[in-house]
C-alpha cells in the first residue's frame, strides 16, 4: 500500500515533501507516516463504510445484511461518469480481493481517530480535474504509458514541483492524487457525495470552484 505526502506552502503552492513516496506493508507502517509529516488529514482510497455489511470483531470475515443495496455516495459518484467497484454484498461474498480491500480500508477508517480522514477515488478526482482544466479527450486508462502520463500532467498541474521519478506507476500517481484530495479538502475545494448514515461520503475535487481559482493560488 502506498502513501504520498505534500505541504501546502505560506504562498499557497502544493509542494512535496522530501521523499514523499512511501510503501507500507501493515497498517502501522502507515500511521507512523502520517506521524512522521504531522498530516493535518489523510485521504483514503478504499471506502469508509457500507450499507448493513460489518466486519467481524475478530476481523475474520463479515456479518452481511439481507439486502444488497448500494451505498448512495457510489450511486452519486458513478452518476458523474466514474466508474467505480460496488462496495455490495456481491463484491464481499464473491470478489476475495475486493473484500480484503474493503475490509482494509474500514479499519483503516477506525484507526487513528484523532486524524481527519475522508474516502476519496483518486480515477473519479483524475476525471473531474480533468473537466476543471477544460480537456475534453477521453481519460485513457492508467494501465497504459498514455493514461498513466495523463494522470502525472494533471497532478503537476495542481503540484508544479512534482518529481515523475516519485510517482513510478499507477498506484503511486492514485496514492498522489489521493494527498492531492486531502489538501484540496482542506482548502475548501471539496464536494461531498452520499449520507453519512447511508455507507459514509466519498469526496471529490468541486469542479465549479476549482475552475474559477485554478489559475489564482488555490489556498490564498
Amino acid at each position: 500500500m502506498p502513501s504520498f505526502a505534500i505541504r501546502v506552502l505560506d504562498n499557497g503552492e502544493l509542494f512535496p515533501v522530501e521523499e514523499p513516496l512511501r510503501w507500507h506493508t501493515d497498517n502501522g507502517s502507515f500511521w507512523t507516516r502520517v506521524k512522521e509529516v504531522s498530516a493535518q488529514a489523510v485521504a483514503i482510497d478504499g471506502p469508509c463504510g457500507t450499507v448493513g455489511h460489518k466486519l467481524r470483531e475478530d476481523r475474520s470475515g463479515w456479518s452481511l445484511a439481507s439486502d444488497d443495496s448500494k451505498r448512495p455516495a457510489e450511486i452519486e459518484v458513478n452518476r458523474e461518469g466514474v466508474n467505480l467497484f460496488w462496495t455490495t454484498r456481491n463484491s464481499l461474498e464473491n470478489f476475495d480481493g475486493a473484500s480484503r480491500w474493503i475490509a482494509r480500508s474500514l479499519v483503516l477508517f477506525e484507526e487513528s481517530t484523532a486524524i481527519p480522514k475522508i474516502e476519496t477515488h483518486p480515477h473519479g478526482v483524475f476525471l473531474l480535474i480533468h473537466r476543471a482544466l477544460g480537456l475534453t479527450d477521453p481519460l485513457p486508462k492508467k494501465n497504459v504509458a498514455q493514461g498513466r502520463s495523463a494522470r502525472f500532467e494533471i497532478l503537476r498541474a495542481l503540484i508544479p514541483k512534482l518529481d515523475p521519478n516519485t510517482v513510478p506507476n499507477h498506484d503511486a500517481l492514485d496514492a498522489a492524487c489521493a494527498a492531492l484530495m486531502a489538501a484540496l479538502h482542506q482548502g475548501g475545494l471539496s464536494k461531498g457525495y452520499g449520507e453519512e448514515s447511508l455507507g459514509g461520503k466519498i469526496w471529490l475535487p468541486d469542479v465549479e470552484h476549482l475552475r474559477v481559482r485554478f489559475n489564482a493560488r488555490l489556498f490564498a
